[in-house]
């Protein structure tokens, strides 16, 4: 695993003579800190809250480690860091690696967020591909937030299936590890 995610990491830092700006510098950090979430035996995906007229606030997926935590996916934590400050700021964005799960799309739908911006799909796991199964008032707060997949880069886009697959490795490693120890408790 520590061999795909540095091929990984080497294929991002080859950006860095590209000088991207906005989307694609933040998508190019968040696929960096996801990286280090998978480094840590956590799925590789980070998430970021961005404003034009105020700081970021940037999670990582901590679902495994240090400690197992049902509440650990990325979107989670950037919307906790947010919503932890004394920051009051318009129109959020959340950029994510991964297409959030249904917990996330719920928690995004009583957020203020109004856009979110994702590189990877993720058929087994995404909500984003059908709001329809969401219960009717998460639905109408969720139209009103636009969703998009990442287009800018097709470098970008590669890497964020590249984190996706290598998150199923860990996911399906680690959750039945995790399942096996929650039951005997």
């Amino acid at each position: 695993m520590r061999e795909k995610l540095d091929k990984v990491e080497d294929t991002i830092r080859s950006f860095l003579d590209k000088k991207p700006a906005g989307e694609k510098l933040w998508m190019r950090e968040l696929c960096l800190a996801a990286v280090e979430a998978g480094r840590e035996g956590n799925y590789p995906v980070a998430s970021a809250i961005i404003s034009l007229k105020g700081p970021r606030f940037i999670g990582t997926n901590k679902s495994f480690f240090p400690k197992f935590k049902s509440s650990g996916h990325s979107e989670m934590v950037a919307l906790d860091a947010y919503e932890d400050s004394s920051e009051n700021l318009p129109d959020l964005t959340l950029m994510s690696t991964l297409e959030p799960c249904l917990m996330c799309t719920a928690r995004i739908a009583m957020s203020k967020v109004t856009r979110v911006i994702y590189l990877a799909k993720d058929a087994s796991g995404g909500a984003i591909a059908d709001l329809s199964l969401l219960p009717p008032d998460f639905s109408k707060s969720l139209s009103k937030i636009r969703f998009d997949e990442f287009r800018a880069s097709k470098d970008l886009s590669e890497i964020g299936k590249c984190l996706h697959e290598i998150g199923e490795e860990i996911w399906q490693s680690t959750y039945s590890k995790t399942r096996e120890e929650v039951s005997r408790t």
